[in-house]
């Protein structure tokens, strides 16, 4: 296209051009290397093949949201030794299960006779890390006065084992978190009672419990039957609960609470 009448001043002593009949500009179209990658056919033409692939914005990949972990736990001890009103205690079973698990996946460890003081230890160590691995696998654990019990025995005795102790976990406590209720006892065995649960009490008195504390055969079939028994029955005692409104949401444990501190 033409330019207009236009005055350029400097060499031309300020003397107007006129361009008008000029023959129009066109600019020839830019030629690029072909991209790596690419063919260019004999003769000419253009560039054959795929072209390379040029990377956009970095878009994260999220990940896919899933239902947290659960594991439903708990803990048999026997005393040990007394000093004064201290009582020292030792865990004799302890069951779990993580509620995506079948019934019959129930996992329990029983501790049984040992010759020595030495082998008896470990044989604690090895049934304490068998949970613990599962434990910290959990996004969350659940049970029945857990944070007054449970979980402060469990982290005694890792100190006494010298094994790491457990560490912040959100925790779901069928006792410390039900809503407040007057006129209604808070045991799971009286609760489940009243619930109606298909899964019954395993009952053990103190004659029972003298059998199972000398971890005889017999003494640990009963224990065994005890501990998974109250997992079995307290993952259905925990849903009925959920579905009536009775829980509060679960809370996050820590080892310093004053409700947590070990006292055995």
């Amino acid at each position: 296209m033409g330019f207009e009448h236009f005055e350029r001043r400097g060499h031309f002593g300020g003397e107007s051009i006129d361009d008008s009949d000029a023959p129009e500009m066109v600019h020839p179209p830019k030629k690029f290397p072909p991209l790596k990658g690419s063919k260019v056919p004999e003769g000419g033409g253009e560039p054959q093949g795929k072209p390379p692939y040029i990377p956009g914005p970095y878009i994260p990949k999220l990940p896919k949201p899933r239902s947290l972990k659960i594991v439903d736990f708990d803990v048999e001890c026997r005393p040990m030794a007394w000093y004064g009103d201290w009582v020292t205690k030792e865990i004799t079973a302890i069951a779990w299960r993580f509620l995506d698990e079948p019934e019959n996946a129930t996992h329990s460890w029983l501790l049984t006779p040992s010759k020595t003081f030495e082998q008896h230890q470990h044989k604690k160590r090895v049934g304490l890390l068998r949970f613990l691995k599962d434990f910290e696998k959990a996004d969350m654990v659940t049970g029945h006065f857990i944070r007054g019990f449970d979980l402060p025995l469990i982290n005694g005795t890792c100190v006494r084992l010298k094994v790491s102790v457990m560490k912040n976990k959100l925790v779901h406590d069928t006792k410390n978190d039900l809503i407040v209720m007057q006129g209604l006892s808070k045991s799971q065995e009286n609760l489940g009672a009243m619930l109606e649960l298909e899964h019954k009490k395993i009952k053990m008195d103190t004659m029972k419990w003298e059998v199972a504390n000398t971890l005889s055969v017999e003494g640990r079939k009963a224990a065994k039957e005890r501990v998974v028994g109250d997992v079995n029955q307290h993952i259905e005692f925990r849903a009925e609960l959920m579905e009536r409104g009775a829980l509060l949401p679960p809370r996050l444990w820590t080892p310093g609470s004053k409700a947590g501190r070990y006292v055995g």
